[in-house]
């Protein structure tokens, strides 16, 4: 493969979302139509997550996790820890009044500009460097000190420069990318590869979703990757030019520009043979391969490229004989949703312990917690469900405290930790209780939650439940009402509640047919 992408390339974050929409895609194309589903375990996402938005509200900007955009850090811990609080003076019992006090609203901040990706690229790949810059895309370069610490004494200056700039990295070493160390993102190019720089350019914008503004061409200097600014006064222009050997017979009057950055001089010259002229030329070059890749472009077209037809070259395509263009068809599913800004869960679901507003909005999860341990406390456990085909009739009931974890435990230092001597897992068991519910009508129908009890009490639960319709679509007689004429039998002869025996019952079975085993044998 020309193109890897190592487990080092995706963050945790990253993961999960993918993992958790792989699942439901097969799932979907599994059940049959109309067929509810239960998700649910330990996710291994915290409330609030991207993971957990997708799944609580149905759809999530992936791009927000994909690691090769910069809107801000997608896998910033938000749990809490309780050995880093300023406040914690060691005593469980402050630690406990703490946690239950958590707010679960807290959300990710929606960012207010649109995402971008900045490159940094190894040394062996300069030219592919320049023209980065030169389509305007944020682009650094590994320096020479980077790449002697790199090469002679195994410091990654690389990687920690592409974590403080938010940089992805692009190597031909897949050796880097292997590194436990490495950042998020990486693209890592076959050297075999690299005589067709043009289909590594397009594959690598088409593969991080990068959208090309034409008026930013041109405008990163291709030296330093400093922005290029416009030059006004006459004394500037002329050292400019004379520091920089401008051909003798330009107009002091012509457009003059300098690098904010390594202050290189840049001049506009019509003359074929000029630097600029030859700039242009590799520009319109790329704008023109680009477009028939399919890469994205956003606004209006400067006058400098106008005479490019933008819907001629769309129209030619790309051209698959050409050398290396076998890159173009490898395709990853994952890397298209990491595109998508409206990544959509296939199922409508709800969590069973669904925190809610006055409004009925999901605002968090009522649980503070099911994974309790020195260094995190916070909630992975989940029961997600098809709010179209089930009620709840019951939950099971959760501490939601410390002392509820452990009512021995004040006073014994880190006696609220699990697993303990009452809860023998690091997670604690949730659980809930569904009944089927009839929908006569599924686009209108719109069936709310009823006030949960918080126990598994059955005198407790009175929920109003009705028979599904039976394969022919024909509605079964209700059965025998045991005391209401809603309340629904566990089990029933009318189809809905398959006839299928609980664990419970079949643990019972096994434990008899042992017991009539040993008795035969007695015999």
């Amino acid at each position: 493969m020309s193109l890897t992408y190592p487990t080092a390339v995706f963050t945790i974050g990253t993961l999960q979302l993918c993992q958790v929409h792989y699942i439901l895609q097969r799932a979907k194309d599994f059940c049959q139509p109309n067929e509810p589903i239960v998700f649910c375990g330990d996710l291994n996402s915290r409330p609030h997550s991207f993971t957990h938005s997708y799944l609580a509200r149905g759809s999530v900007n992936a791009k927000h996790v994909a690691p090769w955009y910069h809107y801000y850090d997608s896998d910033q811990d938000d749990s809490w820890h309780p050995d880093t609080d300023s406040n914690d003076n060691g005593d469980a019992t402050s630690l406990a009044d703490r946690i239950a006090n958590l707010q679960l609203t807290q959300q990710h901040a929606t960012p207010t500009e649109p995402p971008r990706v900045r490159y940094l690229l190894d040394s062996t790949l300069n030219k592919l460097c320049r023209w980065l810059r030169i389509l305007g895309v944020d682009t650094a370069l590994e320096t020479e000190e980077e790449e002697k610490a790199r090469t002679g004494q195994g410091r990654m200056l690389l990687f920690n420069r592409c974590r403080e700039e938010r940089r992805t990295l692009v190597t031909t070493s897949t050796r880097l990318l292997h590194r436990r160390d490495c950042p998020p993102g990486g693209y890592c190019i076959s050297p075999a590869l690299l005589p067709s720089l043009e289909v590594i350019l397009v594959h690598m914008l088409l593969t991080h979703g990068v959208v090309l503004v034409p008026k930013t061409f041109l405008t990163r200097c291709v030296v330093c990757n400093g922005m290029i600014c416009n030059v006004t006064d006459s004394s500037e222009k002329r050292r400019i030019m004379q520091d920089y050997q401008a051909p003798s017979g330009l107009s002091e009057e012509m457009e003059v520009y300098e690098c904010n950055g390594c202050k290189q001089g840049y001049w506009w010259c019509d003359r074929p043979t000029s630097s600029a002229s030859r700039v242009k030329t590799a520009a319109t070059r790329l704008f023109e391969i680009c477009l028939r890749a399919g890469v994205p472009i956003k606004g209006e077209t400067p006058h400098m490229f106008a005479f490019v037809d933008i819907e001629a070259e769309r129209s030619k395509g790309w051209d698959y004989t050409d050398k290396g263009s076998e890159l173009l068809k490898q395709k990853l599913d994952v890397i298209g949703w990491l595109k998508d800004e409206y990544l959509v869960c296939p199922f409508d679901l709800t969590s069973a312990y669904a925190l809610k507003d006055n409004k009925g909005t999901v605002i968090g999860e009522r649980l503070p917690f099911t994974n309790v341990t020195s260094s995190f406390v916070n909630t992975l456990d989940y029961i997600f469900f098809d709010r179209k085909y089930f009620v709840i009739t019951e939950l099971l009931d959760i501490p939601t405290s410390f002392p509820q974890l452990n009512d021995d435990g004040e006073g014994v230092m880190n006696g609220h930790l699990l697993p303990s001597d009452v809860w023998p897992s690091d997670h604690l068991a949730i659980g809930a209780r569904f009944t089927f519910t009839a929908m006569e009508n599924e686009k209108e129908a719109s069936p709310q939650l009823l006030s949960l009890p918080t126990t598994l009490n059955e005198k407790e639960a009175s929920p109003q439940l009705f028979c599904l319709p039976t394969e022919n679509g024909q509605m079964p007689p209700p059965p025998p009402p045991p005391q209401s004429a809603n309340l629904h039998r566990r089990k029933c002869d009318c189809g809905c509640v398959p006839q299928i025996k609980s664990l419970f019952e079949m643990a019972e079975l096994r434990k008899q047919a042992r017991l009539a085993k040993q008795a035969n044998d007695s015999t």
